[in-house]
């Protein structure tokens, strides 16, 4: 019987592994398309697009959420998860297996930001640099409260910046192009850390919370957030949409790996299941013998 529960836990782990392969290699077809440069016209049109939104006090309070995404926070967050994770259902040892995984998305995002670089014309990345609350040089306290979601205490854009950024939204995206600004960018490394974070809290909420609403409010909050955090450089103009999408892609890919090495990790309790009653030769009815399955 013990073997038989062994068969099904490593059934179910390789059925995350198998998700892990298939994202791993949407990311990497979506590399090889970006490396060729066929993806180029359509993320400056989007990009462009998104440079006329509008500029408003909240998107300071979104610049400060983005730092959720950064590696320092991350590697904290995912050491509590993994932390907890040992104090209750699952052996230590998945603690640093966490902690690997978060290091392989900083050298993932590392690797493909000195390797791939899309060119902007120098005036696209200046309206892509308005989209930026311009919050730098303000107090600490005003960036905690701004952290707080405080957004009528956040700077007012600069005069003129509004229409700038509508100005360049109109130009044709190979206006000046003779001067060009790389963007090394790809891929978001917040998003990868953010959506593989998500995801691995998301099913662990989902696994070990009995109560169904409760269940399903959590994790669906938990996926909303860490999908909007990943997005949010994005939005300011820190990142095009194709740098996003492979950190989405990337990120759901490590999330697989680390449930499936949750599961292969998880303390099995021992139990007992008891066979039908049989009655034993020789035994008077009072005194029937049942046998055990471990």
């Amino acid at each position: 019987m013990t073997g038989h529960f062994t068969f099904y836990w490593r059934t179910r782990a390789r059925n995350w592994f198998l998700l892990t392969l298939l994202f791993g290699c949407l990311f990497l077809a979506l590399t090889a398309c970006y490396a060729t440069g066929v993806l180029n016209i359509a993320t400056l049109e989007t990009e462009r697009w998104l440079i006329g939104r509008p500029l408003t006090q909240f998107d300071c309070v979104l610049v400060e959420w983005r730092n959720f995404g950064d590696a320092p926070i991350n590697l904290i967050l995912i050491a509590s998860v993994g932390i907890v994770c040992g104090i209750t259902c699952y052996r230590w040892r998945v603690l640093p297996y966490l902690l690997i995984l978060s290091l392989i998305s900083i050298a993932i995002e590392v690797v493909g930001k000195n390797i791939l670089a899309l060119s902007v014309s120098h005036i696209m990345h200046s309206g892509m640099a308005s989209l930026t609350c311009p919050q730098e040089g303000q107090s600490r306290l005003q960036h905690l409260q701004l952290g707080l979601g405080m957004w009528w205490l956040a700077p007012l854009p600069p005069k003129g910046l509004l229409s700038w950024a509508h100005t360049v939204s109109q130009m044709p995206i190979n206006t000046n192009f003779a001067q060009l600004v790389p963007s090394t960018s790809y891929p978001s490394g917040h998003a990868i850390r953010c959506w593989f974070t998500g995801l691995l809290i998301a099913w662990l909420l989902w696994k070990h919370i009995k109560s169904s609403i409760a269940r399903w409010l959590l994790v669906i909050l938990t996926l909303i957030l860490s999908f909007l955090v990943a997005a949010i450089q994005f939005y300011i103009g820190t990142h095009f949409i194709v740098d996003t999408l492979a950190g989405y892609l990337i990120g759901t890919s490590l999330a697989c790996f680390a449930i499936g090495l949750l599961i292969l990790n998880e303390r099995k309790r021992n139990t007992v299941q008891l066979k039908p009653a049989l009655p034993v030769y020789g035994a008077s009815p009072g005194n029937v013998h049942t046998t055990q399955w471990t």
